[in-house]
């Protein structure tokens, strides 16, 4: 069985190229027993070529340039986060498998900060991500509402803070958590169709790098 991560990025804009990572947060835990076993959360400084700070991203995670530019330079940043996938990877040849809300975004972010390092990100992490916006489809497909807030609410899971990383996490987590256990429960199978369920690297889908 895998360990998994979950993850969240908090960011300047929507462009991965274009608009960097300002916030990073993700919790490890044990796939059957739930357990934390890492985590991890930084501010990032401006990386890339000309990195632009949408003032509209900036608002709604009320970041600011001032702690962004407290934050870890980005291939220190690269070099903690490769020791720390390596420190909750579980022994063997399973890599980490990443969750995350709308987990296209978010691992599409996380990809191009690596590229820019030079790094590869799926020699540290499985390359295909779970999304729990498609489980919250899946579970609650006569809604029409399925962002984060939405998807917790109809689990019971108020999230504190919203748009910061690391209390966007702690929700997510709870999320897949009851999912699972759910799941679980009624002796069915979490990949049923995983298609549903699981995205693509980012490379896959975009053809970049």
């Amino acid at each position: 069985m895998n360990n998994y991560i979950v993850f969240d990025c908090e960011t300047g804009g929507l462009d991965p190229e274009k608009n960097p990572i300002t916030e990073i947060a993700l919790i490890a835990f044990q796939g059957e027993d739930f357990k934390e076993i890492g985590r991890y959360e930084t501010f990032i400084q401006p990386y890339g070529t000309d990195p632009v700070y949408e003032p509209k991203a900036l608002e709604m995670t009320g970041i600011t340039m001032d702690m962004i530019n407290s934050g870890k330079e980005h291939k220190q940043f690269i070099k903690e986060l490769i020791t720390w996938f390596k420190s909750v990877k579980r022994r063997g040849r399973n890599l980490p498998v990443m969750i995350a809300h709308n987990a296209i975004f978010d691992q599409g972010m996380l990809d191009f900060a690596f590229h820019t390092a030079n790094k590869n990100l799926y020699e540290f992490v499985d390359p295909i991500f779970i999304d729990t916006l498609h489980l919250s489809r899946l579970k609650d497909a006569d809604k029409s509402k399925h962002n984060l807030k939405a998807a917790c609410e109809r689990f019971g899971i108020e999230i504190v803070n919203a748009h910061r990383a690391m209390d966007d996490v702690e929700a997510t987590k709870q999320f897949i958590v009851q999912y699972f256990s759910s799941v679980r429960h009624a002796n069915a199978s979490l990949f049923e169709d995983a298609s549903d369920i699981t995205v693509p690297t980012y490379r896959e889908q975009f053809k970049f790098g």
